[in-house]
């Protein structure tokens, strides 16, 4: 089977999950998959300096000018920038059906800017030979202020989300629920030192830390800690890959709550390389009320730490019934949750056991690749295509 994935190729979130499910895929076929891709115009550093995920080679890349989703603030802009941004998506969207010619199955990566819904349409309002696939990330303003585009999914032979609000966000924008099929964030397993130290916090906000992560609930509740504990409050440590200007408005919101000194950023760093900063954690906290934690979740749970978050954002997807659970972001809730998580080390043990074997079974990449390979095949049915 010739599986060509269309994604972003830079060192973010996404071009690490795309690499180790491209690396799962490969290993479960005996194929390679090849991965298309172009610079976005989001505006992230690795965007920018051309910072690739893989070797440049491994990639059929290509250069193009590209666009910001966020609107100007000089509006007279706006009109002009929306009829340029038509037209530079639909080229773009020509030459990623190009680069993928003779594919079997096809499979879009939705996330913004040049991944996003518009260039998405374009590809898929123009008939192909190849089974369409299409992975949902992230819904931006266009699709979401013009809710008769999103019929263009149902164009697809098939959709992946990674958590049901986002199933059903879709649903209710008019696709096909039929078309629509969960598939888990993946994750690696790293080993597990039962003996190791762990201490602190530990919390992920993505690229957009403010975007419904329940970052102001946890600083909140660890000023709320610090009154309470003192020098023996415990240190939080907040992971992602966020811009420096959003660093510097949580490095902000910390100094006002007098949280300087316990806080630590972890940013920027490769999941793989992040586990040590997750084994070494007593918890991890993620009372997001929108976005989505998979991978947070996923991260997690492969490194055994306990968990306290909402259900909402993949959470449950991820855990099953395996964390301690919160209504919202509200401070008191999390800190009582984390006082009573630190005060029992038996309850963070058989937390952390439960939430390993959770990974183990339901979350590698080897798990997530056959569960994805499924879909290609029902795609490929849908299609009229046979691939034994």
């Amino acid at each position: 089977m010739r599986v060509t994935l269309i994604g972003c190729p830079f060192q973010t979130s996404y071009g690490e999950a795309s690499e180790s499910l491209l690396k799962a895929l490969e290993k479960k076929t005996g194929f390679p998959v090849e991965w298309v891709a172009s610079n976005c115009g989001c505006g992230d550093k690795a965007e920018r300096t051309r910072q690739f995920q893989m070797p440049r080679e491994k990639y059929k890349y290509f250069d193009m000018f590209a666009f910001s989703d966020v609107p100007s603030p000089q509006h007279w802009k706006n009109p002009i920038k929306f009829v340029a941004r038509k037209i530079a998506y639909r080229r773009r969207a020509q030459k990623y059906r190009q680069l993928s010619t003779g594919a079997h199955v096809v499979n879009f990566q939705q996330t913004l800017s040049a991944y996003g819904s518009n260039a998405l349409f374009y590809w898929l309002n123009k008939p192909a030979e190849a089974a369409r696939v299409v992975t949902v990330h992230e819904l931006d303003r266009l699709q979401l202020a013009n809710p008769h585009l999103n019929r263009a999914y149902n164009n697809a032979d098939a959709i992946i989300v990674q958590q049901g609000p986002l199933r059903d966000k879709l649903v209710g924008l008019g696709v096909d629920p039929g078309r629509i099929e969960i598939v888990l964030h993946g994750t690696d397993l790293p080993v597990i030192d039962e003996n190791q130290p762990r201490d602190g916090i530990i919390t992920y906000c993505g690229h957009h830390p403010f975007s419904g992560k329940g970052l102001h609930g946890i600083f909140n509740a660890l000023a709320l800690l610090k009154t309470r504990q003192g020098p023996t409050t415990p240190k939080l440590t907040v992971h992602g890959y966020y811009s420096d200007e959003d660093q510097a408005a949580l490095k902000a919101l910390a100094a006002q709550l007098g949280l300087e000194d316990h806080v630590a950023w972890l940013n920027r760093v490769p999941i793989r390389k992040a586990f040590s900063a997750y084994q070494s954690s007593q918890l991890c906290v993620l009372p997001y009320m929108g976005s989505f934690a998979g991978l947070a979740a996923a991260t997690a749970a492969a490194a055994g730490v306990p968990v306290i978050g909402t259900r909402n954002a993949g959470i449950l997807e991820h855990l099953g019934e395996n964390a301690i659970w919160i209504k919202g972001d509200n401070a008191e809730e999390i800190a009582a949750q984390i006082e009573r998580l630190l005060a029992s080390a038996e309850l963070r043990r058989d937390l952390s056991r439960r939430v390993r074997r959770r990974a183990e079974q339901h979350l590698t990449w080897d798990t997530v690749a056959d569960n994805t390979l499924a879909v290609y095949q029902r795609a490929l049915k849908h299609k009229g295509h046979a691939w034994a």
